[in-house]
């Protein structure tokens, strides 16, 4: 009812205006109506626009970290928000059965290293002095094993022994030779040292049980929860003395000497971004808080759903000494775009938005006098773009006609204007009047 009410009444405005505007007939009738308005020039110059937008605060390292292995954790010496240093352990398994491996496998690496040594060091030479003394026992052993074949040969010959007899004797004669040669050879084998194979085998089976160890280390890393970077505990859902199984998270961890800012940044601002921008930011948690950052990058990858692009600012780790500016954190941002040169500038308040757009009323001379008898100008719309706007003025561009220098333009009575309106303006059009 109101509504209606508030569109009646300013269509009848509107009528009276037109036609007390309309030319007074021959022979008489009152003056034109005419609008007081404020005037302002139209100048051509560098607008540096400004986009308020939002961000988050982000760490661009941080760790999510458990247990590689399951078991009982009995040590968990941080809390949450305590600063660790990078290579501190933080939290530790019941480790017995990865310490008794290990020691296993050192053990095993150890003998197989001797016994690589013993086999390059080839034998002893009083194990060498001890062979050459047992090739010749087994030698004089044979050479009498020799002359008693001789001669049971001849008594054979005399019919004294048997055939049966001499056999024995030929028979330990061959087993006297065989221990000869087989004292030679283990001579022969402890002068040559050790064969080529015989050193390979040592040497893999050191290779084998120092790849045991490396694995046994790695077993009783698993164990233990070290820090990958200094940072602060922001999570530790464990408690000493749990049974957790592998990869069940235990604490979390946040470097604050690397945190950024993460810009949401829509198409039409992106295309105005540039590296080193001036980001101003501001928390609403702590109003007094505000950083001025430098815009690093602008990632050239649109979210599917949004279409807005992330550009990413820096933080470094003296400008939030009080770590005001978390990780996860909202922030307000103003951002500085690409400046607008050679632009034609006006004051945002000449900007009126109509169902068809936006539009500016320019002030065209050689408007019908006023009841005092002086010249006023005429309202002309003009439909426009704006560029860019900051500072209370904004960059246009004309899409209906153009402009030209020495232009001014409506700001107070911008609502009340109306194409052909007498306009009388209350001050001067130059850059800087102020309103009498």
């Amino acid at each position: 009812m109101w509504l209606f009410a508030g569109v009646l009444a300013l269509g009848a405005v509107v009528w009276r205006l037109r036609s007390e505007s309309a030319p007074a007939q021959s022979g008489g009738g009152r003056p034109p109506f005419v609008l007081s308005v404020t005037l302002a020039p139209l100048e051509r110059g560098e607008l540096q626009p400004r986009a308020t937008l939002t961000g988050v605060v982000r760490s661009n390292q941080r760790a999510r970290m458990g247990f590689e292995v399951s078991g009982r954790i009995v040590e968990l010496g941080v809390q949450e928000g305590d600063d660790v240093a990078q290579g501190a352990v933080l939290a530790r398994l019941d480790e017995r059965d990865a310490q008794a491996g290990l020691a296993r496998a050192r053990a095993q690496l150890e003998r197989a290293t001797r016994e690589l040594e013993r086999t390059l060091a080839g034998e002893r030479e009083e194990d060498k002095r001890r062979l050459a003394a047992d090739v010749e026992a087994r030698e004089a052993e044979a050479e009498l094993a020799r002359r008693d074949v001789e001669r049971a040969r001849g008594l054979v010959a005399e019919n004294v022994i048997s055939t049966g007899e001499f056999d024995r004797f030929d028979a330990a004669h061959t087993a006297a030779m065989a221990r000869v040669r087989a004292a030679r050879e283990a001579l022969a084998a402890a002068q040559a040292g050790a064969r080529v194979e015989e050193i390979a085998v040592a040497r893999a089976e050191v290779d084998l049980r120092r790849s045991e160890l490396a694995v046994a280390e790695r077993e009783l890393e698993k164990t233990r929860v070290v820090a990958p970077f200094a940072g602060v505990v922001v999570s530790r859902p464990a408690a000493l003395g749990d049974s957790v199984a592998a990869g069940e998270l235990v604490l979390e961890l946040v470097d604050f000497t690397r945190r950024e800012l993460e810009i949401d940044v829509p198409g039409y601002v992106a295309a105005s971004l540039r590296a080193g921008a001036l980001a101003r930011v501001r928390l609403d948690e702590h109003p007094g808080a505000q950083l001025e950052l430098a815009v690093r990058t602008l990632v050239p990858l649109a979210d599917d759903a949004s279409r807005h692009f992330r550009a990413l600012a820096p933080l470094a780790a003296d400008q939030d000494l009080e770590r005001r500016f978390a990780p996860g954190m909202f922030a307000r941002v103003e951002l500085e775009l690409e400046p607008l040169r050679d632009a034609w500038i006006a004051p945002a308040d000449a900007v009126r938005i109509t169902p068809q757009g936006p539009i500016v009323v320019r002030a065209r001379p050689g408007g019908p006098p006023d009841m005092s008898g002086a010249p006023t100008s005429t309202a002309e719309f003009v439909a426009v773009k704006q560029l860019a706007s900051a500072n209370g003025k904004t960059a246009l561009e004309a899409l209906d006609g153009s402009f030209a220098a020495g232009d001014s333009l409506v700001v107070i009575g911008v609502d009340m204007a109306f194409p052909g309106a007498a306009l009388a303006a209350r001050n001067a059009p130059h850059a800087g009047a102020q309103q009498p």
